[in-house]
């Protein structure tokens, strides 16, 4: 199912959302072998811990059959020293899912408190953190736009088994685009937050590359982007906060600095300096139209927030736009207000779109 690479496919692994003791779902995992199914489960800020003799994963843990999991949600796992979440040399991606029913909806990075609050308008929400990525693994791969979207294909299909409305920020709304064009049957609806991208009227061709080499250059330029990063990591996210800066706590400083020093980080930021974004957004939403929303945070350093939504609104006939007073991640700099928005978009949506299921 995969393009290329020594990593796991989703055919191969099973995953189950287990309630903890506080009725919450964690983060779930899970690969089949010759002996059933074995099901990683953790929770919250019991994912990881580090002690004298390694570093463990804590929840739930099944060898039982499809039909029947028994789990004791205190066990623990104790982790091969080849990367924090490497099991039998395969490597993983996290995700997490909260409610029991309604709409699919799938959040692509950085939602930290988006997931239950948009579950509690009555969806199901899933939210992914993409190979290299967070704390997914890192394999020593080419990164490339149509490899992510491909795990996003699969992840749909395989795990939440129906048409979801996708919400992606930055790069991961450039992925979840793809997904729309290549796959639009997967998707009800497109959500983009300050996404990657660009609008080109008239574009009419398209050529999706799988494969790309990165050169001497962009490995020099990743190691100096790493080192500079780490110096100067919390002033560069406060600037992308203009609105709320204090929202830039010591918890998102420490995940992104735990995540530059894991185990190849820095080749997935070489793969940063190949990235092709030449595919404009109106091409790939193009048989979508009046099912995409445009968040736009107005205060964006990154983009020309003006210069976007003016030509959004100009050449993307049928797309919703949303300015918001906020920066680059306007779902973590105003998660209320993005939250509300997201949840009335799709009570809209649902009451015109079918029920479809691929299980």
């Amino acid at each position: 199912m995969w393009v290329s690479g020594n990593w796991f496919t989703l055919s191969r692994w099973r995953a189950i959302s287990l309630p903890s003791h506080t009725g919450e779902h964690g983060w779930s995992l899970g690969r089949r072998n010759s002996a059933g199914v074995i099901v990683l489960a953790t929770y919250s800020a019991d994912l990881v811990r580090t002690f004298p003799d390694g570093i463990y994963i804590f929840g739930a843990f099944s060898t039982g059959s499809d039909e029947g999991f028994s789990y004791d949600q205190f066990s623990r796992l104790k982790l091969p020293d080849l990367g924090p979440f490497v099991v039998a040399g395969k490597e993983l991606m996290l995700y997490t899912v909260v409610g029991e029913e309604g709409p699919a909806t799938l959040l692509v990075h950085g939602y930290r408190d988006n997931i239950r609050a948009i579950a509690e308008g009555g969806n199901r929400v899933w939210a992914i953190t993409l190979l290299g990525f967070g704390k997914s693994e890192k394999p020593n791969i080419e990164y490339t736009e149509l490899m992510w979207a491909e795990m996003l294909r699969d992840f749909i299909i395989e795990v939440v088994g129906e048409p979801a409305h996708l919400v992606g920020n930055s790069i991961g709304g450039y992925i979840i685009s793809i997904v729309a064009r290549l796959w639009p049957t997967l998707v009800k609806s497109v959500v983009l937050i300050n996404s990657g991208g660009n609008v080109i009227p008239g574009y009419s061709s398209v050529l999706f590359a799988k494969e790309r080499r990165t050169s001497v250059a962009s490995w020099l330029g990743a190691k100096f982007l790493l080192f500079y990063l780490r110096l100067t990591l919390k002033d560069i996210v406060k600037n992308c906060y203009p609105s709320k800066t204090e929202r830039v706590d010591n918890w998102l400083i420490d995940e992104m600095l735990r995540a530059s020093y894991d185990p190849g980080v820095a080749v997935v930021l070489e793969s940063v300096f190949s990235f092709n974004l030449s595919i404009p957004l109106n091409y790939l939403l193009d048989e979508f139209k009046d099912k995409v929303m445009i968040i736009q945070g107005m205060r964006d350093p990154i983009s020309d927030s003006k210069s976007t939504v003016a030509t959004l609104k100009e050449h993307c006939a049928g797309f919703i736009v949303k300015e918001l007073d906020a920066g680059h991640c306007p779902h973590d700099e105003l998660p209320d207000e993005v939250n509300s928005i997201i949840r009335e978009w799709i009570v809209n949506l649902s009451s015109k779109l079918p029920a479809v299921s691929f299980k």
